[in-house]
């Protein structure tokens, strides 16, 4: 798949414990086995906060993807990703290299939507992990 250059906005699918940790500022690295390409860097990312809540429920900048040994990135990230040693150890299990998402929370307005809502008025379904979402654009603002 070709990539384009001028993608704007990313959706991460999350659960709601850490969902809600990065809404409330306490959670600034989002861990994952597969991050966004490096052409994220600079763009919004919604967090959609998956089942039971199912809702989008802020946006943040994303100013950096890490991508380093397991041990070295939680060294740097430990204080801010919201996880313990052991929880951070059993995701990143198998895994020679670890990547984090460093993310700034948006003050800026923003429209939290339900998953009917996404389906219905945009035609879009939240990611497994996460996706280009252009298309809710018009959440922000």
């Amino acid at each position: 798949m070709q990539q384009r250059n001028d993608r704007t906005t990313l959706m991460f699918s999350i659960k709601p414990k850490w969902a809600q940790m990065i809404a409330e500022g306490t959670k600034r690295y989002e861990l994952r086995r597969r991050p966004p390409p490096l052409q994220a860097i600079g763009k919004v990312a919604l967090i959609y906060a998956t089942a039971p809540q199912s809702e989008v429920i802020c946006a943040c900048r994303i100013d950096g993807i890490l991508k380093e040994e397991r041990e070295g990135l939680w060294q740097k990230t430990r204080d801010l990703s919201g996880c313990t040693k052991a929880e951070y150890d059993e995701y990143f299990s198998g895994c020679e290299f670890a990547n984090a998402i460093h993310l700034t929370l948006l003050s800026i307005p923003l429209r939290r939507a339900k998953r009917e809502e996404l389906k219905r008025d945009y035609q879009f379904h939240p990611p497994q992990s996460w996706r280009w979402a252009d298309e809710l654009e018009k959440l922000i603002g």
